[in-house]
């Protein structure tokens, strides 16, 4: 089996994150979601059987750190399934699509799931609530994503086999409550970093 492929949908922009206030911590929402997207695609990249990183996006000016080795792909219809389904359609061999708001995750998680899928053939892993995804794949290259609320079902629905994720590939973040949780875990550098960032404030 060749390397897995990994598409990391990023909103990117002022909208993203919506859900989350408009300052979190210090830390402005828009810097807050960069950095989440950010931990997320390093351990992507970190993973040892990923061979290629794509990020989708609907944000042609989309700028993350570490993206040295990434593509990155500006989708041209409108919404996540969209974006994801334009660019599944012309890959070949195993992919697999994970979220960008997993701040915790670590190379070894990517890893392990991947594994799994390839036991599995097709696979979702749902996030903390148990009713979104985090990562879904298929050994055959097949996506057929049905991402937002409800997720998780609708893919099983679609044929995928329901997996159990590890505390770290669940943690996804759209709250605050959510940031506490991937905080327990071991936040990425890119959130520690966004978190302790202190605004400078002029005096005059």
């Amino acid at each position: 089996m060749t390397g897995w492929t990994v598409l990391i949908p990023v909103k990117g922009g002022p909208h993203a994150k919506s859900r989350l206030p408009e300052v979190v911590r210090g830390a402005s929402r828009a810097a807050l979601a960069t950095a989440l997207a950010a931990d997320t695609v390093a351990a992507v990249v970190g993973a040892a059987d990923v061979a290629r990183v794509i990020v989708v996006t609907e944000t042609p000016g989309l700028e993350l750190p570490g993206m040295d080795g990434v593509e990155r792909w500006v989708q041209h219809a409108e919404g996540l399934n969209a974006g994801i389904s334009e660019v599944a359609r012309m890959l070949i061999g195993p992919c697999a699509v994970v979220l960008g708001d997993l701040p915790a995750l670590r190379p070894a998680d990517v890893d392990e799931a991947l594994a799994r899928v390839a036991l599995a053939r097709r696979a979702v892993f749902p996030d903390a609530a148990g009713t979104g995804t985090t990562l879904l794949g298929a050994i055959d290259g097949r996506l057929l994503p049905a991402f937002g609320q409800g997720s998780f079902a609708r893919h099983r629905a679609l044929g995928y086999q329901g997996l159990d994720a590890s505390l770290r590939l669940s943690a996804d973040v759209d709250t605050e409550r959510d940031l506490d949780r991937a905080h327990s875990l071991g936040l990425g550098a890119h959130t520690v970093a966004a978190l302790a960032a202190v605004p400078v404030v002029s005096a005059g």
